[in-house]
């Protein structure tokens, strides 16, 4: 969830970066996803406090309460958020889970 290193440079992009990533491993990975992550899903769901009134709702291990009180899993990666099914911690895939 992250911009291109090389993103705010509009004079020399191939030469100026303006967001270089702790380990050097990711600087050429930072901006590159065409679509959310598992965990940027599950980091904005706790932002916005979207489990909030779902006090009562236990998930499995690794899996997040979303805004209308289901579990939420990680999912293969053309599809990263799924709703858990209590079988097997995976279930069908969830779109847009934080748009009306």
């Amino acid at each position: 969830m992250h911009y291109g290193k090389r993103v705010h440079f509009f004079a020399d992009p191939s030469n100026a970066i303006s967001m270089e990533p702790t380990y050097k491993y990711y600087s050429d990975i930072i901006g590159e996803a065409q679509h959310l992550s598992f965990h940027d899903v599950h980091t904005v769901n706790a932002m916005y406090k979207c489990s909030e009134k779902c006090a009562h709702v236990e998930c499995p291990k690794g899996a997040f309460v979303g805004k209308t009180c289901e579990c939420f899993c990680q999912g293969p990666l053309k599809d990263p958020v799924e709703r858990c099914n209590n079988s097997n911690g995976r279930g069908l895939p969830v779109k847009n889970i934080y748009i009306n």
